[in-house]
């Protein structure tokens, strides 16, 4: 039995004495354990990415969809909190379209009590850390002119 095998084992034989078989309470109350940490983990994303695509609308419509209205919902409880940035990402829908999508977003966001003042709202990328694109280009230029990137054990010139 190799490393892998032996510990993919130990794993499963640990992960299965925490699961009491027997008692269904306890089981139903370790299914939900599981996904209130998933769903913590959703949520985090969401707010780290503060982003609402075209997909979390119903296709040609300014009405959210199910998951868009989980995403906003989401948002809407962080920012009741905390000021923030939101990115409404138009993709390739026309600009009436995007335009009515926008007032959706507002409205939501009026309903649930979020000052306008707290928010930035734009068409930008996905939030998150990172740098900035032309920060990155002038990087990766950099590394290019650099010649000791192209050598190697055996071409040492």
């Amino acid at each position: 039995m190799n490393k892998t095998t032996a510990a993919v084992m130990l794993w499963l034989s640990v992960a299965l004495l925490g699961c009491d078989l027997e008692n269904p309470e306890a089981a139903k109350a370790d299914r939900l354990l599981v996904n209130l940490y998933a769903d913590v983990a959703v949520e985090n994303a969401i707010i780290r990415q503060h982003t609402i695509f075209p997909y979390h609308f119903e296709q040609d419509s300014t009405k959210l969809n199910k998951l868009g209205r989980r995403d906003l919902g989401v948002l809407i409880r962080r920012y009741l909190e905390y000021p923030g940035r939101l990115n409404v990402r138009q993709g390739q829908v026309p600009d009436d379209l995007y335009e009515g999508r926008l007032e959706t977003i507002l409205r939501h966001l009026r309903q649930a009590g979020v000052s306008a003042d707290r928010m930035k709202i734009g068409d930008e990328l996905a939030g998150g850390d990172g740098m900035l694109s032309s920060n990155v280009v002038l990087i990766l230029a950099d590394d290019l002119d650099d010649s000791s990137l192209w050598k190697t054990d055996d071409n040492d010139e």
